[in-house]
């Protein structure tokens, strides 16, 4: 890869098909180091959990600490649906205006930042 910003956490996502909707079946993590290259660190454990998945109403989000957070979610195409300040170890996100589809959720702090994804159907 090439034209990558150093320092920089990137996410790659791979699709399969199914039923005529594109899902999400894996994903994986990866951080540049100095020189752009990219660093050999395996993917940081996911530390929260999402359910349920598939969701319509609302997604509950458990968290392993309660530690300062911000906690983001993403459309594949990129665009930010949701951000919040998070301090406390589960927090609910009602998603009954999110449009159904594949969504990123990351949850950024002072030890590093971790994604998933999940559907709403």
């Amino acid at each position: 890869m090439t034209g990558l910003t150093p320092y920089t956490t990137y996410g790659i996502y791979v699709f399969s098909s199914c039923s005529g909707q594109n899902l999400i079946s894996d994903s994986f993590i990866f951080r540049t180091t100095r020189s752009n290259s990219i660093a050999n660190k395996e993917a940081p454990e996911i530390d929260f959990k999402i359910y349920p998945i598939p969701a319509s109403e609302t997604i509950t989000i458990q968290f392993a600490a309660e530690d300062q957070k911000i906690v983001e979610v993403y459309q594949l195409n990129g665009k930010k649906v949701y951000s919040k300040k998070h301090d406390n170890k589960t927090l609910e996100i009602d998603i009954s205006s999110f449009a159904s589809g594949n969504y990123i959720l990351t949850s950024k702090g002072e030890f590093g930042e971790n994604s998933s994804t999940f559907i709403v159907k």
